[in-house]
């Protein structure tokens, strides 16, 4: 559905553009092509770190706008075919792109694969029965997505890949932990961002100088600041608003706890940066069926206070940890397409992985 319009574009799906700079590291001689059906904004076809993006600008519209673009998009991949001879089509998320990749792929007996990464798994999702989805050809982020698939739409995911990260992409964890709680995402009811600061008049209790970030933006971001005045937490809690990606993983090397009160992901990858950034981690959310060292899962607000009251008492420091890693992520979907893709990516203009 997008994909950053240039390098300085770092808050536009951080963990797509890990895994595009993953493969082209792991396997140099595949060529990418990456469509971005509604983002950026802009008609247009440029290079992103040497891969080719072809983005239609959907900017969002429906309607007949929006099955216009899907035959621009079928358009293009007919004359990429053309061109390339195209191996397979992985679609991240199980929406417009799977419908539109999969028809394609069909037609012209290709390799697909769909990543389903989180709130397409949710039974309202009408693209699962339009592109007759398959189990076969489903990857599921997580465990618990995996079964939120079975259960509304009646098929297993052939396999479960999280996006790993790897340790290069990260800052070093910071000696200076001068931030007791971080929360970072988009400002939006689904993230529950009013949690953490009922957590907040709980902590406060017992540490008087507790400091929280709320790191983001959307449309909630002035209820929230009306919630910190009343509570008259304005000392204690920040919300700077959005900030570049840099910035916010700096800021997770100096946290001693990630708070993520969302009341549903597919499988958060600011949780996996924090795990990594040697925070602790603490959701009500359980992705994986195996415990993740440094991830709390609690059940309600008083758990995840306690939980904090704890790590903070203890405040000791945690070591980074990496549960997937991004190169085993690469692995497993580029498995998904068969060795023959895999064996024979050469340099050639004949060989192309379009997604």
């Amino acid at each position: 559905p997008g994909f950053p319009a240039d390098t300085s574009d770092s808050n536009c799906l951080p963990a797509q553009q890990r895994f595009v700079r993953a493969i082209n590291r792991h396997y140099p001689r595949l060529k990418l092509v990456i469509l971005a059906f509604q983002y950026p904004f802009t008609d247009k076809t440029y290079e992103w770190e040497n891969n080719t993006v072809i983005a239609f600008g959907g900017c969002n519209r429906g309607g007949i706008a929006r099955r216009l673009l899907w035959n621009r998009v079928t358009a293009k991949l007919n004359s990429l075919e053309q061109e390339w001879d195209i191996k397979g089509i992985l679609a991240f998320w199980a929406g417009e792109c799977a419908l539109v990749g999969k028809r394609w792929a069909v037609k012209n007996k290709k390799k697909f694969i769909c990543w389903a990464m989180g709130q397409d798994a949710l039974p309202g999702n009408k693209y699962f029965k339009r592109a007759n989805l398959e189990g076969r050809e489903l990857v599921a982020i997580s465990d618990v997505l995996a079964k939120k698939i079975s259960a509304n739409h009646h098929c297993s995911p052939v396999r479960v890949v999280p996006i790993g990260i790897d340790r290069e992409s990260l800052p070093v964890p910071g000696v200076n932990k001068d931030i007791a709680i971080l929360c970072a995402g988009s400002l939006i009811p689904l993230k529950q961002y009013h949690l953490a600061i009922e957590v907040m008049k709980k902590v406060k209790d017992l540490f008087p100088q507790v400091n929280m970030v709320i790191a983001g933006n959307g449309p909630e971001k002035e209820i929230l600041e009306a919630m910190v005045t009343d509570s008259q937490l304005e000392k204690n809690i920040q919300l700077p608003g959005e900030q570049p990606h840099e910035v916010v993983l700096q800021q997770m090397s100096r946290c001693l706890v990630f708070l993520h009160p969302s009341s549903f992901e597919g499988f958060s990858m600011a949780c996996l940066e924090a795990l990594g950034s040697g925070a602790q981690v603490i959701s009500f959310e359980q992705p994986m069926e195996n415990h993740i060292a440094n991830w709390h899962v609690v059940h309600d607000v008083n758990e995840m206070a306690e939980k904090v009251i704890a790590i903070l008492r203890k405040n000791s420091d945690t070591q980074p940890n990496f549960p997937y890693p991004l190169k085993s992520t690469v692995k497993d979907i580029m498995d998904l397409f068969g060795p023959e893709l895999i064996q024979k990516s050469v340099p050639l203009q004949r060989d192309c992985i379009s997604g």
